[in-house]
């Protein structure tokens, strides 16, 4: 489903599946929207899109599995992605900029797993965007240690991989916790730059199910107003160029 330069809508409780062209949900140059409780699953091309420079949108709740890219973000600044349950897809978010700066996107306490590619994927420089709060498992072929070919993020600009109180949890880098603070004592590396996760959280469990709740944090504040829900009866689908999957 296509929305272009639309703004202040509700996209919730839908399914988008089996595209053989385009996302399942595709925002571009839209503003103040949300995205929540939706299914996005089984697109060739990915399943939710935000491109152009739309901001303020809130990308939270949805279920996005087994596409190319989950989430796949261009030129699109200053939304919050939250809460989302990403699976099995070559890339789980993926984010680029060209033309004009990608920035101060918040994308936290995700579960993002099963990844063919990374798990989260920054590309041309963008800079200036917030990633804390989420679980990593398994994605780029991670195994439970370590490797730094099988880094689960990628990163060649300048981002934030964690707040004071908290970065991410890692699959492959649980422990050690000397002093029992729930920080592993050393920061986990992401590849393609000089990116670090500062405070990587402890965990005994595979996958960090073991630990209490995160704390969300504050990074940046959206106002949506006049939000009108909308019937969603049938796809809008826009054709535009493939990309290459997995890129």
């Amino acid at each position: 489903m296509l929305f272009d330069e639309s703004h202040h809508n509700l996209i919730e409780g839908n399914s988008f599946s089996h595209s053989t062209s385009e996302m399942g949900i595709d925002l571009i140059t839209s503003s103040d929207n949300i995205i929540k409780n939706n299914i996005c699953s089984d697109n060739e091309m990915g399943g939710i899109e935000l491109q152009g420079e739309g901001a303020n949108n809130l990308v939270a709740n949805n279920t996005i599995e087994r596409n190319d890219d989950g989430i796949y973000i261009a030129l699109s600044s200053s939304n919050i992605y939250e809460n989302n349950t990403i699976v099995d897809n070559a890339i789980g978010i993926h984010v680029i900029q060209f033309i004009t700066v990608t920035t101060n996107n918040v994308i936290r306490n995700n579960s993002i797993s099963d990844s063919t590619s990374f798990g989260v994927k920054l590309t041309d420089g963008c800079s200036g965007n917030w990633l804390y709060g989420n679980i990593f498992s398994n994605n780029h072929q991670a195994s439970s240690t370590y490797s730094p070919s099988h880094a689960q993020a990628y990163d060649d600009g300048s981002n934030f991989w964690n707040i004071s109180s908290q970065g991410n949890r890692w699959s492959d880098w649980r422990s050690p916790d000397s002093n029992n603070d729930g920080v592993v004592d050393s920061a986990y590396i992401i590849a393609g730059g000089s990116n670090q996760d500062l405070r990587p959280i402890a965990s005994t469990g595979s996958n960090g199910s073991d630990l209490p709740g995160l704390d969300g944090g504050t990074i940046i504040a959206i106002t949506i107003a006049g939000v009108v829900a909308i019937p969603v009866i049938g796809g809008i689908w826009y054709v535009r160029r493939k990309r290459k999957k997995g890129a």
